[in-house]
C-alpha cells in the first residue's frame, strides 16, 4: 500500500504547478480549481457506490480496480497535455482515491490480526497520510527540478514525474496482486 499511496498521491504537490507552468499550460487559478474540483467531485460521486462495489466485486478486486484507475490517470497525464484529457485524468484520480481508500481500509481490517490491529493500522494510516507530502517533497519535486536543470522543458519534466508515479503505483499493484495470489494459494492448500 505504501507504493500505491506514494505513487498516486505523490503528485499532489507538483500537479497544480504543472497546470500553472508558464512554459506549459499556463492555466489561471479558476481553471486549476475546476480541474482539482473534478477530482473531488469524482470522490463524492463514487463514494456513494464504493460500498456496493466492495460487496459485489470483493474488496481485493475493488482495490485493484481503484489502483488501476489511478495508474491510467497518471499515464494520461504523462502522455497528453490537452485540457479534456487532464479533466478526464483528474476524474479518474478521484475514482481511484475513493475506491482505494475504502477497499484498502476494509482489506486491512480483515488481514491485520486483532492483537496487532492498533499498531498496524497506525502504520497503514501513516503511509496514507504521508503519501500526500513525503513523495512529492522527496521524490517527485526533486525529480522535476533535476530534469529541468538538465535541460528538459517544464511540461516534459512534470509529465515524466507523472509517468514515474504511474510506475511506482503499478509496482505497488503488482506486489498487492502477488500477495493476494499467495494468500489465495495458501488458503486453497489449507482446505
Amino acid at each position: 500500500m505504501t507504493l500505491i499511496n506514494f505513487g498516486r498521491n505523490g503528485v499532489a504537490i507538483v500537479f497544480p504547478q504543472y497546470l500553472a507552468s508558464a512554459q506549459g499550460l499556463g492555466l489561471d487559478s479558476r481553471t486549476i480549481a475546476y480541474i482539482l474540483n473534478t477530482q473531488s467531485m469524482a470522490v463524492v460521486c463514487v463514494g456513494w457506490l464504493v460500498g456496493w462495489l466492495c460487496r459485489n466485486w470483493g474488496r481485493e478486486r475493488a482495490l485493484m480496480a481503484g489502483t488501476f484507475s489511478a495508474i491510467i490517470a497518471l499515464v494520461i497525464l504523462s502522455l497528453d497535455n490537452a485540457l479534456p484529457s487532464i479533466y478526464a485524468a483528474s476524474f479518474l484520480r478521484g475514482i481511484g482515491d475513493a475506491v482505494v481508500m475504502a477497499a484498502a481500509y476494509e482489506a486491512a481490517s480483515v488481514y491485520i490480526p486483532a492483537a496487532m490491529r492498533a499498531r498496524r493500522f497506525a502504520w497503514f494510516n501513516a503511509t496514507f497520510f504521508l503519501s500526500f507530502g513525503l513523495p512529492g517533497t522527496l521524490i517527485f519535486g526533486p525529480l522535476v527540478d533535476f530534469l529541468m536543470g538538465a535541460g528538459l522543458s517544464d511540461p516534459d519534466a512534470y509529465r515524466f514525474s507523472f509517468g514515474e508515479a504511474a510506475g511506482m503505483t503499478f509496482m505497488g499493484l503488482a506486489i498487492q496482486m502477488r500477495l493476494l495470489l499467495d494468500r489465495r494459494t495458501a488458503s486453497f492448500g489449507a482446505k
